[in-house]
């Protein structure tokens, strides 16, 4: 099963690892998503965009990207939660297992 992440959820991650360019968070969210997302600059910045008019993400004077506190929250809680949905899959399929056995 291949999890579905969103574009700005990946940019939100790879940006709470740094700031960086939009060809290095480009770069960062193909490597983390293992080649799953691969965004194009003609999606990138427009992503980038939306997330600055959320709150979290600000452009900084030297041209890179830079997640602001609020978006730094963000990406802790979406990590939190995708840890959460990670730990009750594997609950359910121990428990799936342990039926089979007893059957």
């Amino acid at each position: 099963m291949t999890p579905v992440f969103s574009a700005q959820t990946a940019l939100l991650q790879a940006l709470s690892y740094g700031r960086g360019s939009g060809q290095n968070i480009a770069r960062r969210v193909k490597e983390m998503t293992k080649g799953a997302i691969d965004i194009a600059p003609g999606s990138l910045y427009p992503a980038i965009k939306t997330l600055e008019k959320k709150g979290f993400v600000r452009a900084l004077a030297s041209g890179e990207y830079a997640l602001t506190r609020f978006g730094q929250r963000e990406a802790d809680e979406q990590r939190a939660l995708a840890a959460l949905v990670f730990a009750m899959a594997l609950k359910g399929r121990e428990a799936l297992a342990a039926q089979g056995s007893e059957g």
